[in-house]
């Protein structure tokens, strides 16, 4: 079930993911004149594991289809770029791809995360390695540095400001915000060490 301009939706054959992706366009494409925010929370993917229309047919172990549900995100991301390109939109908008949390850790060792080819016991709500090492992935082409990495910590309260600044937006000065921009890393210029979170 889907709630869409406040009304409830029953989606009856689509595949949910599809249906965010499709309004995502559609709502993209409305917008491609005037500078917009969209905003994809996927379910993709969470537990618990399922079949994606690229693989529904298939007889898949737990471990198989939690890697489908992260290619066809892949391919969801893939077709909302293809969306930017082709309304001429891509070198003027800016995508980040954020995971929100580790692997759980009541999920079976057959689901969890691998750091270097080894299984860490830890997930959400730990601070180890697969509890907080998650990919960020930021593409904005001519602007930002293509093959650029960066070990700078931020959490998702830096997402406000650093978006802000690159929007060259200012926040409302009554708003409280607790995180730091990191837009300097974004565009590969390393940020002064007393921002940098150690």
């Amino acid at each position: 079930m889907d709630i869409r301009d406040g009304e409830r939706i029953e989606p009856a054959e689509e595949f949910g993911p599809d249906v965010f992706t499709d309004y995502l366009i559609e709502f993209m494409n409305r917008e491609r004149d005037k500078p917009f925010f969209a905003y994809d929370s996927t379910i993709l993917t969470h537990i618990p594991v399922i079949s994606t229309p690229h693989n529904r047919d298939q007889d898949l172990s737990p471990r198989e289809q939690l890697a489908g549900m992260l290619n066809y995100a892949d391919h969801s991301i893939g077709r909302l770029e293809a969306s930017l390109e082709a309304s001429g939109q891509r070198d003027k908008t800016l995508i980040f791809i954020v995971v929100d949390n580790g692997t759980d850790q009541k999920s079976p060792q057959s689901l969890g995360g691998r750091i270097n080819g080894r299984v860490s016991g830890e997930g959400i709500d730990s601070l180890t390695e697969r509890g907080i090492n998650m990919p960020l992935i930021v593409n904005w082409p001519n602007v930002v540095p293509g093959s650029g990495e960066s070990d700078v910590l931020v959490d998702a309260s830096d997402f406000l400001p650093t978006l802000a600044e690159l929007a060259d937006a200012s926040p409302d000065p009554s708003l409280k915000i607790d995180g730091r921009s990191f837009a300097s890393e974004v565009l590969g210029k390393p940020m002064p060490q007393d921002e940098t979170r150690s």
